[in-house]
């Protein structure tokens, strides 16, 4: 019987095995993200990368973010550890206050993007990660609403039976993490993936930013006497992570120069929203069918996931319930043009979203008291928070969004060597939002007093196009080059929408386009690998955000963007590229052969080319076209040294460089310039040693070895104000982990 797998998991980024001893020099990754085909990544024609299963063990990757963070093109932040992570791929997404957004998540081929473009990381359990696939830039037929490109995490699959496994692992701060997978045969046919773990960050390096996490999944599998093949999984998710204060200026000082991240919370008044969080409660459900009619593949596919979210924050604290319903048709028919390989690949896709939030206040608060002077007494004003308990309701609304759509792509051979795809995809969004404000809150006087603004109903459809057409030359078996065309719309969402209804702006925005062209090539070869992209994109009603003077943050469509940029992916494998010397040295040959370096650089240049902004508040308005965009550096580096030794000794080595940015699109600062600069980051590096005993394995990492004290990111509130003031998310210090496996 054949066991027809869609993911092979190879690396690009070389990491070490954590299992056992793997040949050290994988040449190539295999994709499906960029075209619902599983591919080389050498014949896909636009930028991609790839992380496999081996170096996310090898890394001890605790969340998503740790498993993008040295991907040419991307610029990853995590500013509460988890899964809060802030993603932007090529530029677009990085506008979010949180969270992921304008980029497309998908889970196993289900995505987990809203259809107004945000995506929730807070159920993706990372020690059940098989491959991480990063296509950049618009025109996916795999997902919708992705002007800056999709992201699909490939769990392990049901019938890997050889992958189970006992991991714990213990560390500073007193985190710690386990980790069990047991799989089997019920039959022949039939087989079983049961998966828990868990990981606990109290963080106490700094205040109020424990993290824990529990993730428990069953998967089924069977395979049928014709071939065809069910699949499905069913998993459940608890997690609890407390949000850290972002620090001023002084504060970060103290921090920067490597003293005390921690305060005193019943003394320091500077820090009201002592209780911010984000709990999350998720069951999701993915079932999977493939079947094949001679050169005719179908592919169905339905889920569905539950998700419930109490998320105390600056001002009210918010209850949101959700579920999803969806489906997904493809089929594939393999056949031949031209006397070669061809391929077409059409599907629809359906899906629901009905969601209700709520909003309160904080039912336990210390308030403002003033015991003498002009009005002495007290009234209801937040001074500090004193649990998370809600209070009393102060608004309420409904959501119920609905997204069908459908998609083709034509592979085929025009000539020999030139692989050449088109694709399209159309999406028809319907967003249904109902918002009741009973009390709205005034973040100025931190009350609850002003009168909401009653109901609100927002009843808006969508368009969404996206398309691509690109060409892969093979120039010689080692090397392809390439070109692509791609063109996206991006969805307002539906936060962004109730936002400005908040903020009292107008709610009709219009969709974004990206238009992309890329140009670049791909290297395969013993001695090493190398990916070279250069790309333009004009993106035409960027929607940017702004905050008025009640610290409210709303979005406008501020007009046009140019974004230019170059990356570069390259592995070298030492042993490869110096033969004589392993010939002549004997002693040397096995330690030449396990070394590799690398080297991942991108330079970006994104410019707004048209803005006008018009400040309400100060009945200003301001030309800010030529801006650069901020929190995106013009250049970033990393730089990998990985060793993997047949004697099952391994070590890699990762250091992360990046330059200055702006800390906001407005570039300069109202008060003084020198604040709106952040000096970016130098040399964070990590090291990760481990050593492979037949089915044990015994790894240390240890993560900012050098202890740099640097901001997760960097922003300026308030702008212009005379309250305007710097803000700095901190990132972690030195940290280490011991960890030990058990392969079974």
């Amino acid at each position: 019987m054949k066991l027809n797998k869609a993911i092979i998991p190879l690396a690009i980024f070389h990491g070490m095995a954590s299992a056992g001893h793997v040949e050290p020099h994988k040449l190539d990754a295999i994709a499906v993200t960029a075209s619902r085909d599983a591919r080389p990544t050498q014949e896909i024609s636009q930028g991609i990368s790839v992380i496999d299963q081996e170096t996310i063990d090898n890394w001890n990757v605790l969340n998503v973010q740790e498993a993008l963070q040295h991907m040419p093109g991307l610029v990853t932040k995590s500013t509460s550890g988890g899964y809060s992570s802030r993603l932007a791929i090529r530029g677009a997404g990085i506008k979010a206050p949180y969270g992921v957004r304008a980029i497309s998540v998908l889970r196993d081929g289900v995505p987990v993007t809203d259809p107004d473009g945000f995506a929730r990381m807070d159920f993706i359990d990372p020690q059940d990660m098989a491959q991480v696939e990063v296509v950049k830039g618009p025109g996916s037929i795999y997902s919708y609403g992705s002007s800056g490109g999709t992201i699909q995490i490939l769990s392990r699959s049901v019938f890997d039976t050889g992958s189970d496994r006992v991991r714990v692992g213990g560390g500073s701060y007193n985190g710690n993490t386990q980790n069990i997978r047991y799989s089997g045969n019920m039959t022949e046919d039939d087989f079983y993936a049961l998966t828990w773990s868990r990981q606990d960050s109290p963080n106490t390096w700094r205040e109020g930013n424990n993290y824990d996490r529990n993730n428990a999944s069953f998967k089924y599998g069977h395979l049928f006497e014709d071939d065809s093949k069910f699949e499905m999984e069913i998993a459940y998710t608890n997690s609890h992570l407390d949000l850290p204060q972002k620090y001023l200026r002084a504060e970060y000082d103290i921090f920067a120069a490597g003293g005390d991240a921690r305060w005193d919370l019943d003394t320091d008044g500077a820090y009201p929203y002592r209780h911010r969080a984000r709990d999350s409660n998720v069951v999701f459900f993915n079932s999977s069918y493939e079947k094949q009619f001679g050169e005719i593949t179908i592919k169905p596919r339905a889920y569905m996931n539950y998700w419930d979210h109490w998320h105390p924050t600056t001002g009210p604290g918010l209850v949101t319930k959700q579920i999803v319903l969806g489906g997904d048709f493809q089929l594939d028919w393999d056949h031949t043009l031209f006397d070669r390989e061809a391929k077409m690949i059409v599907g629809a896709v359906g899906r629901n979203d009905r969601g209700r939030n709520e909003k309160y206040n904080y039912a336990d608060k210390e308030i403002f008291c003033k015991p003498y002077g002009y009005k002495p007494g007290c009234q209801d004003k937040l001074n500090y928070t004193l649990s998370e308990k809600p209070g009393t309701l102060q608004g309420k609304g409904d959501e119920d969004n609905f997204n069908f759509g459908g998609y083709i792509q034509y592979s085929f051979e025009p000539i020999e060597k030139l692989k050449t795809d088109l694709s399209f995809r159309y999406d028809r969004i319907h967003l249904n939002v109902h918002n009741e404000e009973i009390n709205q809150f005034d973040y100025s006087a931190k009350l609850f007093t002003k009168a909401g603004r009653g109901t609100t109903d927002i009843d808006p459809e969508y368009d969404i196009f996206s398309s691509r057409f690109g060409v892969s030359y093979a120039v010689m078996d080692s090397l392809n080059v390439y070109g692509n065309f791609a063109y996206g719309d991006q969805t307002p969402g539906a936060s962004e929408v109730k936002a400005n209804i908040l903020a009292g702006r107008s709610t009709n925005l219009m969709p974004s386009s990206t238009y992309m062209y890329e140009t670049g090539l791909k290297f395969r070869e013993d001695i090493g690998t190398l990916d070279v992209s250069l790309y333009y994109a004009d993106v035409e009603n960027e929607i940017l955000a702004g905050t008025d003077g009640n610290d409210l943050t709303y979005y406008i469509n501020a007009g046009a963007s140019t974004k230019w940029g170059i990356e570069v992916a390259s592995q070298a494998y030492v042993g490869n590229i110096f033969p004589m010397i392993g010939e002549t040295v004997p002693f040397l040959k096995s330690h030449m052969d396990a070394l590799s370096l690398g080297v991942n650089y991108t330079w970006q240049d994104h410019v707004i080319s048209e803005w006008i902004h018009t400040d309400d508040d100060a009945g200003t308005t301001t030309d800010y076209s030529g801006n650069t965009f901020g929190k995106i550096p013009r250049h970033m580096y990393s730089l990998f040294a990985t060793y993997n030794h047949p004697s099952g000794f391994n070590a890699s080595l990762r250091s992360r460089v990046q330059s200055k940015y702006h800390k906001n699109n407005e570039n300069a600062a109202g008060k003084s310039s020198n604040k709106s600069i952040y000096g970016g980051l130098n040399f964070i590096t990590d090291a990760t040693v481990s050593y492979v005993y037949g089915p044990h394995t015994l790894q240390g990492n240890m993560n900012n070895i050098f202890d740099k004290r640097y901001a997760a990111d960097a922003g300026l509130s308030n702008f212009g104000k005379s309250y305007e003031k710097e803000e700095f998310n901190l990132a972690a210090p030195k940290t280490w982990m011991v960890t030990y496996q058990y392969n079974f």
